[in-house]
């Protein structure tokens, strides 16, 4: 949890350096403004979800539990060596980084698969399913843009990317918070 807080503040720097029009070194406005959404989602979004995920599966297995514990370290080193790339202009480490986010964020949809399983409730079964569904298509479109970016002169246009790989995560983590705020039938708001 504390590597999300961290996110979200540099999450927040960039954001303010996009509003300026700030861009370090090379870096268009563009980029900016993505690493601003990146940190948020894929840096403090992703951190809460594997947390809450990860809190609704601890009766289960050992196994999970460790997968758990990988996730959440993995994605913050995942999302640091995206940035590095991107700012050291180094293709192949930002590529290490995206391989290595796809993985935490599929491992995660995984996770949400046992979770729709572990379910009582309908409506959490449903929602975790397809925030899995969701986050996992994203994030293959974000390691063929990633490949792509580095054997093909033009990949994908990045507007189709942002919009098709954005939308995917957004809905993807929207469905997995709603999943985590449903309460088992007969739990009320002041029991557990």
């Amino acid at each position: 949890m504390i590597a999300g807080h961290v996110f979200l503040v540099i999450g927040a720097v960039w954001l303010l350096l996009s509003r300026l029009g700030a861009a370090p070194r090379h870096l268009s406005e563009t980029t900016v403004l993505l690493a601003a959404l990146h940190f948020h989602f894929s840096g403090f979004a992703l951190q809460i979800l594997v947390a809450g995920v990860g809190r609704k599966l601890s009766a289960t297995s050992r196994a999970l539990r460790l997968v758990v514990a990988c996730v959440s370290p993995s994605a913050a080193v995942a999302i640091a060596l995206i940035a590095a790339g991107n700012l050291l202009a180094l293709p192949l480490l930002k590529f290490c980084g995206v391989i290595a986010m796809v993985l935490c964020v599929v491992a995660l949809a995984g996770l949400c698969v046992v979770a729709a399983r572990a379910s009582a409730e309908r409506a959490a079964r449903w929602l975790f399913a397809s925030s899995a569904t969701v986050l996992a298509s994203g994030m293959l479109l974000a390691a063929a843009y990633g490949l792509a970016e580095l054997t093909v002169p033009t990949p994908m246009s990045l507007a189709l990317m942002t919009t098709t790989h954005g939308l995917a995560n957004q809905l993807g983590v929207a469905l997995c918070v709603l999943a985590l705020t449903i309460r088992p039938e007969g739990c009320h708001s002041g029991t557990p």
